[in-house]
């Protein structure tokens, strides 16, 4: 039995076969018995809209306009033709964006998490690590207490297994992929590798531009390492997507907001003079250290996590072990999660209370957790000499042809794009200064004013919404000021919400007077009105009540 359980760990393609399918039957699972409403899965107020963000600017891309650039340009250049052949409507793009990342991306980043933990140990813990990254989520679910339940499970394990249409899970996957190719660098010391690795890093970064953060931990492992000769092709495959990122935040909002004074970066004219900070502004703005807040929020996972000092000294730990194999892997994981633990975990927004944002925030150093909790057996002295890594092969000419198309693939476009996409006109895309939100606009909620019992009425059509459960929201403002006029981009609305209904039909009472009316669908997961957000805006539509 022995022998053939080691014979059969020794066969990657085996034990990978197993651990993905696992992990799509776990995530079928997960995703048929936690509360959601139809595709719509962990979507509140309070995870700051990005579904809708990407979705809009994914839409808006496909209807070939530069949309204003809020986020980060990867996502959406890549999700355009699905969010093209849905509409503007989000749920019609949703199957497809979570098929796509639960079919697709969640098998790489096994694969890279199976190739990284190879490189540090062997196969026996590659399987290890591989296990562990199936099983974890569910795993600890048990060191949470009851209260918190429905932060983890309900708002964070959706992030975790790709059924939202935010930036998070993509970014995971993709720095996992750079950090693969790093560990294969550092081992093959080959440039089509290096290469590859920076091309991984600039497509993290231009998904999400908050993992600019994990720059610095695959430079220090090459260093470390003393790869040299390989920094080279790792910096040129990473500017392209750093120069679409420049065009695309310049083009779209009008300024770099990484360069721009606090105080311009938040003027919504397009017409605005948006002074310059320092050189150094970047670094205090989105690299500050707040140590006081991380100390907060270490208070707060206090009162729902089993043992803090658990989950600060395992990575710790694990790092001591990685270090006596490979110092520069256990740089490169080292730096990885302290990065964002130091920088994310810390910023502003970042809060394990209420909305749980602190993890989803340190989502994309998951892996590099992960990993280091998985080498913490490796501290075992008799074990960790039984354990030996596997040497990576060089890639033969077929792969670096592969690569070199994939390279051209995903830089060329959105660099072309990015800098020709005329802007969109700003009757596209409305703004809800409330939910932080920003959803399509369509005449597909268009509303026009019909008799009724001797008075008015707004009447619309219902749109077609693959069976979720919506609400119709009415926003309403003196006639012509629905939007902010100093804004030429993008329609701030100005209006105020004074009602919402299920049906397609709302009674105006409204005092006599020339009004503005807008009609906007509304959903979230569990169809709760105090939380459904705005996911689709119907065009201004002018009243005369008398």
């Amino acid at each position: 039995m022995r022998e053939t359980l080691a014979r059969l760990l020794h066969r990657p393609a085996v034990v990978l076969v197993v651990l993905i399918d696992a992990q799509w039957i776990l995530a079928l699972a997960f995703a048929l018995t936690v509360g959601h409403n139809g595709w719509l899965y962990g979507w509140r107020r309070y995870q700051g809209g990005d579904d809708l963000a990407y979705h809009s600017l994914a839409w808006l891309v496909a209807s070939g306009h530069l949309p204003y650039a809020t986020i980060g340009f990867a996502w959406p250049f890549f999700l355009a033709p699905l969010a093209g052949l849905g509409g503007p409507l989000l749920v019609h793009a949703l199957p497809g964006v979570i098929l796509l990342q639960a079919i697709v991306l969640a098998p790489i980043g096994t694969l890279c998490v199976y190739g990284i933990a190879d490189r540090i140990a062997g196969r026996y813990f590659a399987a290890w690590a591989g296990l562990l990254w199936v099983v974890i989520p569910f795993a600890v679910i048990p060191f949470f207490v009851q209260a918190y339940h429905g932060q983890y499970v309900e708002q964070l394990l959706p992030h975790v297994f790709g059924l939202m249409y935010q930036g998070d899970f993509p970014s995971m996957i993709v720095v996992l992929v750079a950090a693969y190719f790093v560990v294969r660098t550092l081992d093959t010391a080959a440039l089509t590798d290096a290469a590859i690795a920076g091309l991984a890093t600039g497509l993290a970064v231009g998904v999400k531009p908050a993992n600019l953060v994990f720059v610095p931990a695959p430079l220090a492992a090459l260093a470390v390492g003393r790869r040299w000769r390989e920094l080279v092709p790792f910096a040129l495959a990473l500017t392209p997507a750093l120069l679409t990122l420049v065009i695309w935040k310049e083009r779209g909002l009008g300024y770099l907001p990484a360069f721009a004074a606090p105080a311009a970066a938040s003027a919504t004219s397009a017409d605005a003079h948006v002074a310059l900070g320092g050189v150094t502004d970047p670094l205090s703005r989105y690299a500050r250290i707040d140590l006081h807040k991380l100390h907060e929020n270490a208070i707060q996972l206090r009162e729902y996590f089993y043992s803090v000092p658990l989950l600060e000294w395992t990575p710790i730990a694990g790092l001591l072990a990685v270090a006596r194999r490979s110092a520069a892997i256990a740089v490169l994981l080292g730096g990885w999660l302290g990065l964002y633990v130091f920088v994310k975990g810390s910023s502003a927004s970042a809060t394990v209370y209420y909305s749980g944002t602190f993890f989803r925030l340190l989502l994309p150093a998951f892996p590099a957790y992960l990993l280091l909790a998985a080498a913490v057996p490796l501290l075992v002295p008799w074990l960790g000499r039984r354990v030996t890594s596997m040497r990576a092969r060089q890639l033969g000419s077929r792969a670096k042809w592969v690569a070199a198309v994939a390279a051209v693939a995903l830089t060329l476009p959105a660099l072309v794009l990015a800098a020709t996409l005329p802007k969109a006109p700003a009757d596209k895309l409305a703004y809800w200064n409330p939910e932080n939100n920003f959803a399509p606009v369509s005449g597909k909620l268009a509303a026009q004013a019909v008799p009724y019992a001797g008075g008015l009425a707004l009447r619309w059509s219902r749109p077609h919404s693959r069976g979720l459960r919506t609400r119709f929201r009415i926003l309403r403002s003196p006639r012509g000021r629905d939007c902010d006029p100093n804004d030429r981009r993008r329609c701030v609305l100005t209006m105020r919400e004074v009602g919402w209904t299920r049906g397609t039909r709302w009674i105006l009472r409204d005092p006599p007077g020339r009004w503005s009316y807008r009609v906007a669908l509304a959903a979230d997961w569990l169809d709760d009105p105090k939380h459904a957000g705005m996911i689709l805006i119907g065009p201004r539509a002018d009243v005369t009540i008398r």
